[in-house]
């Protein structure tokens, strides 16, 4: 099983609004409900949102223009954008052309973001639909066969362990989908304490899904940027969590420091879990 991906053009959730409302306006505009990559390409590209090596307007697009598509730069871009507004529920294909349409549950974000762009009060309405992201995905061609919830996932497994560090979400979490939560935290547990076994499980699965390390760290990008700006994980150092003993303990294949930093649970995470376990939901995609 290889990384789960969702590709990176940006990873402001802010900026994601901006090209969405962009793109609800230019629908306005056109009295009509769906939209197309080609539309997208104009909206985003010529006002400078959408950049190709470094170029903006029409000087992107010339820039960008590669007879291999999947080596134009904007057009990827676009895909990727796409496949991320299709993730979080606020556009749909129509049929199986590169036409999309705007969701109501799209269009109700769009609101709050458009009265209030400068505030941030709306982002509390993307955190559950973020935490129940469902890999399969209806939207999205995958390999997977079964539901998986990675982000969930996530912060489940941080509360059984404390902490994590942002390579042990890649390659033990992101990579081991069908495992059992229980599964995936032994691998972590046994990664903290085996001298050897984190650098050989990485090299393992990297190989197995033939990408480098940068392109793993690619993968999850988004994701990460997402748990920040929604205030569900804060960095910390060991010390700051009162862990001093670390003569055993190691951390990515490195013994670990006093300034070692990682990842915890910040309360609003832990709230959600609680509302999250108190509508059944945390069984329903254990």
């Amino acid at each position: 099983m290889g990384y789960i991906s969702l590709r990176n053009p940006k990873t402001d959730i802010k900026e994601f609004l901006n090209v969405l409302s962009k793109i609800n306006q230019h629908t306005k505009e056109k009295n009509k409900d769906t939209f197309t990559y080609e539309e997208v390409d104009q909206i985003t590209v010529l006002d400078g949102t959408i950049t190709s090596k470094g170029n903006f307007g029409t000087k992107a697009i010339s820039a960008s223009n590669d007879k291999n598509k999947s080596k134009d730069s904007i057009k990827m871009q676009l895909k990727s954008l796409s496949e991320i507004f299709r993730v979080f529920g606020w556009i749909i294909k129509i049929g199986n052309s590169h036409t999309f349409k705007i969701t109501e549950y799209g269009k109700e974000i769009l609101d709050e973001y458009d009265k209030y762009p400068q505030s941030n009060h709306y982002l509390d309405d993307l955190i559950i639909p973020f935490l129940l992201t469902n890999y399969s995905h209806p939207q999205i061609d995958t390999n997977i066969d079964f539901n998986f919830f990675p982000y969930l996932t996530i912060i489940k497994i941080i509360n059984e362990l404390n902490y994590i560090t942002k390579w042990e979400i890649i390659h033990f979490i992101n990579t081991n989908i069908k495992d059992s939560e229980k599964q995936i935290i032994n691998k972590i547990i046994k990664a903290r304490s085996e001298e050897k076994y984190y650098s050989n499980y990485v090299d393992s699965e990297l190989s197995k899904a033939d990408i480098s390390p940068t392109t793993a760290d690619n993968y999850n990008k988004i994701p990460m940027a997402l748990f920040i700006s929604f205030g569900l994980l804060e960095k910390k150092s060991l010390k700051s969590l009162g862990i001093t003993n670390l003569k055993e303990l190691i951390i990515e294949g490195k013994k670990a420091q006093e300034n070692t930093k990682v990842l915890v649970l910040t309360e609003k995470s832990r709230q959600y879990l609680k509302v999250l376990k108190d509508i059944n939901l945390l069984t329903l995609v254990s």
